[in-house]
């Protein structure tokens, strides 16, 4: 395995940019659909679920420290049912990694250039998400770690240039959340994106300092700044246009307009969404190539990570039809599917690894 070295700021920079990822630009209009004015609460409830995952996970690692989850499965189940679990969570790191792949390319195509053969922006991205893969997840981190304060700065400074718009009456009427059924109608969202960082049980061996925090806070100030973004859009361009708005986060800075010369600054929040979706995709991507090399013993990552690129550009082309059926898809099925991932599998190890402890005390006394 690497010999690799994440401090815990860097976890957080990189829980951060992951949670926000491919979410803070897809979801927004949706989340508002469902909830109205009170959209902006529905992060929050669904970071507290995030935590308590994440929590989760934290207490798996605990009793099998220095292991990632590929390799805990297989020293919990033994090789034969280990090694099928273990395979289990490499396809779905990449089958995860042709869904970011695939969102980017459809924003891309729809929103910059439309004349552009989506699958070029598949190979370009996956092209360089492969190098990333090649320099280990340390790299990954130390240009997470330079970049995301910029672009977060430019982001939210241009957001708050915006507020000149800013109309209270767009949140009339207010705290009429029924959240038991707006959670059902937005159960994805839970999934998409925080059981989605399941991917980081791959990396824990690599933190080697306030592991427990990081991710924890990673998670919370995700979904706090998620809820930031669902209540401005809501007090700046209201709850009905939002809610009808493929991607409300662009076509608002889109519109926007700087002392009547200054135009196009959705070239912004372009530049800080393909920042972070590069950042996921490059994570999820990297936890593909090292589950492989780890179950199959491949030292050379180059081997793996260079075939990847055709295996997931050509699953992110073959999954879904069009945008449409990608929503659509999210909505009915992915909480269900991520669930089996980010915590069926992890209750069944955290309930073996107890029945085995229980055996081995009953032993030895």
């Amino acid at each position: 395995m690497e010999q690799a070295r994440l401090t815990g700021w860097q976890t957080f920079l990189l829980v951060l940019s992951y949670t926000l990822g491919t979410a803070s630009i897809i979801y927004p209009g949706r989340l508002i659909a469902s909830g109205s004015q009170d959209a902006w609460m529905i992060p929050l409830f669904a970071g507290i679920y995030g935590m308590v995952v994440v929590a989760l996970w934290i207490y798996l690692y605990s009793l099998h420290n220095g292991l990632n989850i590929i390799q805990i499965n297989m020293k919990v189940f033994g090789k034969i049912i280990g090694g099928f679990f273990a395979l289990v969570y490499i396809c779905y790191f990449i089958q995860l990694s042709s869904w970011i792949t695939r969102n980017l390319g459809d924003f891309m195509h729809i929103t910059l250039m439309p004349e552009t053969p989506i699958s070029m922006f598949h190979i370009m991205f996956l092209t360089i998400v492969c190098y990333a893969s090649f320099k280990g997840i340390v790299t990954i981190g130390r240009v997470n770690e330079i970049m995301t304060p910029l672009i977060f700065l430019l982001f939210w400074a241009t957001y708050l240039v915006m507020l000149g718009e800013w109309n209270w009456e767009r949140f009339i009427p207010s705290f009429r959340l029924d959240v038991i059924k707006t959670m059902k109608e937005t159960s994805s969202f839970l999934a998409f994106p925080f059981m989605e960082t399941i991917c980081f049980t791959m990396i824990f061996p690599f933190i080697k300092s306030k592991l427990k925090t990081s991710l924890i806070s990673g998670i919370g100030v995700a979904a706090l700044l998620f809820s930031l973004i669902v209540f401005l859009m809501i007090g700046l361009i209201g709850v009905t246009r939002a809610s009808h708005l493929t991607y409300p986060l662009f076509t608002l800075f889109q519109e926007l307009r700087l002392y009547s010369f200054i135009e196009h600054v959705e070239a912004i929040v372009s530049i800080a969404w393909l920042f972070t979706v590069f950042v996921k995709l490059s994570i999820s991507y990297y936890c593909a190539v090292l589950g492989i090399c780890t179950i199959f013993n491949i030292q050379n990552r180059a081997i793996i990570a260079i075939p990847l690129i055709w295996v997931v550009a050509g699953i992110a082309l073959s999954n879904h039809s069009s945008l449409i059926d990608v929503l659509d898809w999210d909505k009915k099925y992915m909480f269900i599917y991520t669930l089996l991932y980010a915590v069926i599998i992890p209750l069944l190890l955290l309930t073996v690894t107890g029945i085995k402890g229980y055996k081995e005390r009953k032993v030895n006394s």
